[in-house]
């Protein structure tokens, strides 16, 4: 009976032994697929960071009305100093953009910026002496100033 017990005693600590030296192996694999996994997760961020500015310069090849359509979804998303960025793009593309001009003087206003939102006002009534947006915005600036 004791060899019976020597030999489940082998077994058992064969059996063991194996164990841990599979779960040290297995704890070494887990290491390795967690710093993997941080590698990916790190690489993917790297790549997305380098989408956003491949998009970031897509403006150098878009006309006026396509920086000014930009500048209105980040206006209408309320995101006002990216509408600004787009809308100043659109009008350095084209400096007679009225619609680009009214709605950034609007948001320099909206920023207590007024002396700049009067001054493309004004700018916007040389281009377009007829332009009624234009005037009764800077009839208000004035009367507040």
């Amino acid at each position: 009976m004791s060899k019976k017990k020597e030999l489940v005693g082998i077994k058992i600590d064969d059996l063991l032994k194996k164990t841990f030296a599979e779960d040290d192996n297995l704890n070494e694999q887990k290491k390795v697929a967690s710093d993997l996994n941080k590698e990916i997760k790190r690489l993917k961020n790297e790549l997305k960071s380098c989408n956003k500015k491949i998009k970031a310069f897509d403006f150098i090849e878009k006309d006026d009305k396509e920086l000014f359509k930009k500048g209105l979804e980040y206006d209408e998303k309320g995101d006002l100093p990216m509408a600004a960025f787009y809308y100043i793009l659109a009008i350095k593309k084209n400096k007679k953009n009225i619609k680009a001009l009214i709605n950034l003087a609007i948001i320099y206003y909206e920023f207590d910026m007024e002396k700049r939102a009067e001054e493309l006002f004004k700018k916007i009534l040389e281009i377009d002496p007829e332009n009624e947006i234009a005037r009764e915005n800077l009839r208000i600036l004035t009367e507040e100033g």
